[in-house]
């Protein structure tokens, strides 16, 4: 019966604060990877120009940099989730094409060895789901 009592405040808890903890999270992760990109100091920033190297803009990773910080100051705030979760699938959409676009950057053996920058566009996978479950929890509280 313990254990009942357990899982079940540990059940409200997630309840009341999941949302929270996404914005919070997305919000740290967009913003801690956005605003290294400017500096030159993104391991990703390669990847980067060779994927978006056809965007007419002097420096690529600057711009993206700057829409990262964007959506991950836009995940805190709960009104802007219609606008941040466009701005964040697009964003998604970019970072998942290297997987297509570059395989030599993102494995080491097609199909199945992904390289560090391979493992590192994969998670974002993990996104797309924690994305969808923040939608959803939006979507039913009324928005």
């Amino acid at each position: 019966m313990r254990e009942d009592t357990m899982t079940g405040g540990l059940t409200a808890f997630i309840d009341r604060h999941h949302a929270r903890m996404l914005r919070i999270g997305f919000a740290i992760v967009f913003f801690w990877f956005g605003i290294l990109k400017p500096f030159h100091l993104s391991p990703a920033s390669h990847l980067v120009d060779s994927t978006l190297g056809w965007i007419p803009f002097d420096n690529v990773p600057t711009l993206l940099g700057i829409w990262e910080c964007m959506i991950g100051i836009m995940f805190l705030v709960p009104r802007w989730t219609k606008v941040t979760m466009v701005m964040f699938l697009l964003h998604m959409a970019g970072t998942i094409m290297p997987l297509i676009l570059l395989p030599e950057d993102t494995f080491l053996t097609w199909p199945y060895q992904l390289s560090l920058e391979g493992q590192y566009i994969l998670k974002n996978f993990v996104f797309l789901g924690a994305g969808a479950s923040l939608w959803a929890s939006w979507k039913r509280n009324g928005q």
